[in-house]
């Protein structure tokens, strides 16, 4: 949705010292070489984020917007889900049209001063194998990462769409998923995909 990794763009700005190693452990969550929680945790142990600094990150990334996505996708149900902090995609999916109950993001809890206490890391299979049992097929899941891939290689949904504009991963590629290198690109094959029978 957006064309940066969100945390990490947070925690590099509080230690820019660290940002290549900062940078590497996301690189390494998302080529699944680690889970997404180690993901988090070692990102976290760099650097710890305020909820003002999240807020105001939400914010930001109106700007980083994907080119192309603000039009929407028109008759699928759209959910966004990610390892992303909740406070910084919000705003994001409000301008995409996708509507709260249908964000699935790493909730954070805050001290009264702001200061991030801990974290409800959500497990992205699990919470897309409850929505896809929701939904009637096909259940289509777009992604740049293994994250994003694993869900489809467990058979919790009917395909899997390899969404390269601002990631193009060598792990991801080589699964052999269809790619879609533009917003516009995946507008198409999702309204042939949607007509299609399921695998």
């Amino acid at each position: 949705m957006i064309t940066r990794e969100s945390l990490e763009v947070l925690l590099a700005r509080a230690r820019p010292d660290r940002a290549e190693e900062i940078r590497a452990i996301t690189d390494a969550g998302m080529e699944g070489r680690i889970s997404l929680r180690e993901s988090l945790e070692r990102r976290l142990a760099l650097a710890r984020p305020t909820r003002a600094g999240v807020e105001a990150l939400g914010r930001e990334a109106l700007r980083w917007i994907t080119p192309g996505m603000e039009g929407g996708f028109g008759g699928p149900e759209v959910w966004l889900v990610s390892g992303g902090l909740e406070e910084a995609l919000l705003p994001v999916a409000a301008r995409l049209g996708v509507p709260r109950g249908r964000v699935l993001a790493t909730r954070a809890r805050w001290a009264p001063d702001g200061e991030l206490l801990d974290l409800d890391v959500r497990d992205k299979p699990e919470q897309i194998r409850r929505i896809a049992a929701a939904m009637p097929p096909p259940r289509i899941l777009v992604g740049d990462g293994m994250t994003d891939y694993e869900p489809f290689r467990l058979g919790l949904v009917d395909r899997f769409i390899a969404f390269t504009a601002n990631a193009r991963r060598r792990s991801v590629l080589a699964t052999g998923a269809p790619e879609a290198p533009s917003a516009a690109a995946l507008r198409r094959m999702l309204a042939v995909r949607c007509q299609a029978p399921t695998r």
